[in-house]
């Protein structure tokens, strides 16, 4: 999801960032629209999506970036809609139970992987949001419940998260632009060091009760992540 912000925080300067934002959610909210008494996109909804291509096409041209910059960007702004839109849901569901603290660091640490790491994604909107909110059900509510017999046997199953999320990922979306090796090598980085992070907070909190429930959810949040890592490359074997 949010990859868009980590490409236009490398890549581009805060100017570009908020207008380029504004010109691909423009086009994503305007393509979507459809008239009420027929299945035709309107005349003036035709304008002025043609009003907001020629615009990109002007700031590519200015700023000299990329077709492949700016079909990332494209992406990104998407992705970025649509996680926002459920982490909105997800946050009422979470605070009406009481685990709104819990679904923060689970929300952190899974849209970090995910950025880096890629894994399964849906077709369709409804079906990325139930699969979402299945995974965080089960780092949150229904994994903690069991009893592991002690923190050696997390930190052995982290390491083993850690060495299968770096030689088998990232597993990128169909739907964006491929990666270059550049990207996928930072990427992998990134996921290496941030599970090496969360061993090491392991190793040290492990007796600090404050902050188990937290530790719990982020062992299950990576055990998740890399499950679901492990059948995207299947699948993408398999296509």
């Amino acid at each position: 999801m949010l990859f868009f912000f980590s490409f236009c925080f490398e890549y581009m300067c805060f100017p570009h960032f908020f207008i380029l934002t504004f010109v691909f959610t423009s086009i994503y909210l305007n393509i979507s629209y459809r008239c009420n008494c027929c299945s035709k996109i309107s005349s003036l909804r035709i304008f002025e999506v043609t009003k907001v291509d020629s615009l990109s096409a002007k700031i590519q041209k200015m700023y000299g970036y990329s077709d492949y910059e700016m079909a990332l960007i494209k992406y990104s702004v998407t992705a970025m809609l649509s996680e926002i839109s459920k982490i909105v849901i997800l946050s009422i569901f979470y605070l009406f139970i009481g685990k709104f603290d819990l679904f923060v660091a689970f929300s952190a640490l899974l849209i970090f992987l995910r950025i880096n790491g890629g894994g399964y994604h849906c077709k369709h909107y409804i079906t990325c949001l139930m699969l979402t909110t299945l995974i965080s059900v089960l780092a949150i509510i229904v994994l903690p419940l069991i009893s592991l017999p002690n923190y050696s046997i997390m930190i052995c199953v982290l390491i083993v998260c850690l060495l299968v999320t770096y030689y088998i990922g990232p597993v990128p979306s169909p739907f964006r632009p491929n990666p270059d090796i550049l990207l996928i090598k930072r990427c992998n980085i990134k996921c290496f060091l941030v599970i090496l992070t969360f061993i090491i907070i392991v190793s040290i909190f492990n007796s600090n009760n404050g902050i188990k429930p937290y530790l719990v959810v982020g062992f299950w949040t990576i055990t998740l992540h890399t499950l679901q890592l492990i059948i995207a490359k299947i699948l993408r074997k398999g296509d």
